[in-house]
């Protein structure tokens, strides 16, 4: 894959097209189609022990993981046998300090965001899920594909994301959640087939990389569709990929926090009255000692060790607390 130019998308506080370009691996709103896995990596079936038996040489899981998502472990190292290029520096500088491989951006179409041919942001593009279980650029407009873009802490101040004036907030659906809703590692645990749900685009990249099936949210209230019902794109989610139980993962300070218990009754209320058979369940992040462990990607981080990453995440899950949808 070969860098290309394309126009960039700049702005402030709102974001508007501008003749300025920038150099990266797939442009906004021209995203290349959901590639197939790659045939050469072998299909692994996971058995009910998988996440015990983790040794940290091998896990069954991560292997079923890698081919569906077609990246390894050696996807961000300049010294892979990969002869594909991975992506401009900033990509990489990117994926190294959240913790996601570079093939992971590349996959999901995520481009760094130039100012004079300064790093100050990346751009990340929208995708769903459509009543047939396809994973389909998100538009908004009608046309456009939609964009939030995440600024640089040296310019954020306040604002972190921003997205094009007249836009409403969409859910954010990794490369791969289609194919782990149909055939996911984990159900063969005990059963359920699982959504995990939380805020941020690249928390759900995160956990989308370990095996999950998880969606992302651009704000902590938008599940909904700003008309007091379930938002139609995680509606569709939730019935295509035959979900039973849905996963609202909190940061480590969701346990003192009013704004994440009134959302997570709101949604579980959404949920019920959009007719849709599944359980909402709540998991709040332990706190790690870490200052800079905040978020269930900084969690995946800090412990480097996508192993335990999993069997952590699932003891929670399995201890965590049922929401009926009424404080």
């Amino acid at each position: 894959m070969s860098n290309t130019v394309y126009p960039a998308i700049e702005g402030n506080r709102q974001l508007d097209a501008d003749t300025t370009s920038i150099t990266v691996a797939q442009p906004c709103g021209s995203v290349a189609q959901t590639p197939e896995p790659a045939a050469n990596i072998e299909q692994t079936t996971p058995t009910s022990s998988s996440i015990s038996q983790c040794t940290g040489t091998f896990d069954p899981i991560d292997a079923v993981v890698q081919n569906f998502l077609r990246i390894g472990k050696s996807d961000t190292d300049a010294a892979s046998p990969d002869p594909a290029p991975r992506g401009d520096r900033h990509i990489r500088a990117l994926a190294k300090k959240r913790g996601i491989r570079a093939a992971t951006l590349l996959d999901n179409g995520i481009q760094a965001r130039l100012e004079n041919g300064v790093d100050d942001g990346f751009i990340l593009p929208y995708w769903h899920l459509d009543e047939h279980g396809e994973r389909v650029r998100t538009e908004d407009p009608p046309g456009k594909q939609y964009c939030r873009t995440r600024l640089s802490e040296e310019i954020a101040g306040d604002h972190k994301y921003t997205q094009a004036r007249g836009t409403r907030p969409h859910i954010y659906t990794p490369f791969g959640v289609e194919d782990l809703l149909g055939e996911n590692p984990f159900r063969d645990l005990d059963g359920v087939l699982r959504l995990l749900i939380q805020e941020g685009e690249m928390k759900a990249l995160s956990v989308v990389e370990t095996g999950f099936p998880s969606v992302g949210l651009g704000g902590i209230t938008s599940f909904t569709d700003g008309q007091g019902a379930l938002h139609p794109e995680l509606a569709t989610t939730i019935r295509v990929g035959g979900v039973e139980e849905v996963v609202f993962i909190g940061d480590t300070d969701a346990a003192i926090n009013a704004r994440f218990a009134q959302a997570a009754c709101t949604m579980a209320r959404q949920i019920r009255e959009a007719g849709l058979k599944c359980r909402l369940r709540v998991v709040t992040l332990p706190f790690s000692g870490h200052p800079h462990c905040k978020g269930v990607d900084d969690w995946r981080q800090h412990l480097n060790d996508d192993c335990e990453f999993r069997q952590q995440l699932m003891s929670l899950i399995d201890t965590s607390i049922e929401v009926e949808g009424s404080l």
